[in-house]
């Protein structure tokens, strides 16, 4: 025929489009680097650039460059150009959650209740909301605000800066 309704190519592109290719694997968001873009991310509603979360966080441009491309891999943020247009912040903190293991990316300290677990959750209650500390309480406990079926468990604190109220409810039981 000379002019076919078809025509094939037999060769393709060297690489997938964006939207076909597998997503990265890896390390990507561990550490405390990627933790400050991520919590932008989280925080800050689009649209920004690359240069702007770099002097937000405190980043090299190269490393927030690195990071952008591989949660617009995982089709965790959608850019338009170099523009971040909108992020899937439930995903992104769920995939950090998944690649972060606190226990070990900070030093735990084991203390004993002897009031019980109550009497932590009632001295909190009253030590927050004064500025004083930041104090963030994970695990089964808070799972409880979102499913009361929780059950007992380990209270896990998360404190920032060094430990006071755990060392004072060791030391003080009353």
């Amino acid at each position: 025929m000379s002019s076919p309704a078809i025509v094939i190519h037999t060769e393709g592109a060297d690489r997938a489009p964006a939207e076909h290719r597998v997503p990265a694997r890896g390390p990507l968001l561990k550490g405390p680097r990627a933790g400050r873009l991520v919590r932008l991310l989280a925080d800050v509603t689009p649209p920004y650039r690359a240069t702007g979360l770099a002097k937000a966080t405190g980043l090299s441009h190269p490393c927030v460059s690195r990071l952008l491309d591989a949660l617009e891999d995982q089709l965790l943020i959608r850019r338009d150009g170099k523009v971040v247009v909108s992020v899937d912040w439930p995903k992104l903190l769920r995939a950090r959650a998944d690649q972060t293991d606190l226990l070990r990316a900070t030093r735990p300290m084991g203390v004993i209740a002897p009031n019980g677990v109550r009497a932590v959750l009632d001295e909190l209650a009253g030590t927050t909301g004064g500025g004083e500390r930041d104090v963030l309480i994970t695990g089964s406990y808070a799972a409880r605000a979102l499913a009361p079926v929780a059950v007992g468990g380990r209270l896990t604190l998360y404190v920032a800066g060094p430990p006071s109220p755990a060392t004072t409810w060791r030391t003080n039981p009353g």
